[in-house]
């Protein structure tokens, strides 16, 4: 009996840890929520980062410079969304060759994935877009949908799809 226990606990764990994390909901409310598809297979982040204790999700609406900075991230991977020129809802392409942030103080509008030392990042050709559904600056809440795909300096390229954040700005 004991032993049919322990394999029928084994097997219900192993299926437990199979399954796919699911994607956070759409919502508005602040919740610090993202997640997106990368290539496909759900993500959502739930990592420290590099400096242990900060949040999976860093960033949000930036109301005196009108910008959009997002990195979520585990512990090897992280995605990146960077928007300037954010004055209402709506979409934002990400379509510009630029160098991301912290190399340039300034950069164009970015997707970017990396992956331990490898990024991926929106040119002018590998494209991608952030749709803003909610901006309430009263409550430093930004909301909002965002797809693209990002290209390594060898070429190959990732599909960041299916993405959904719901930050509220400290």
């Amino acid at each position: 009996m004991k032993h049919s226990l322990l394999i029928f606990a084994c097997i219900f764990f192993f299926f437990i840890s199979c399954q796919k994390e699911k994607l956070p909901k759409l919502t508005e409310e602040g919740k610090n929520t993202f997640g997106c598809k990368i290539n496909g297979k759900n993500w959502v982040p739930h990592g420290t980062g590099g400096f242990g204790g900060a949040d999976p999700v860093y960033g949000g609406f930036f109301e005196n410079i009108n910008t959009i900075y997002i990195r979520a991230y585990n512990d090897n991977e992280s995605v990146f969304l960077y928007a300037k020129n954010i004055f209402t809802t709506g979409e934002y392409p990400l379509n510009f060759t630029t160098t991301p942030m912290p190399d340039n103080l300034y950069p164009e509008n970015y997707g970017m994935y990396l992956i331990e030392n490898n990024s991926f990042i929106t040119t002018s050709v590998y494209t991608g877009k952030i749709t803003i559904s909610n901006r309430d600056t009263t409550n430093k809440i930004v909301s909002g949908t965002f797809e693209f795909t990002g290209v390594d300096k060898t070429g190959n390229t990732t599909r960041i799809s299916d993405g959904r954040f719901d930050i509220k700005s400290h």
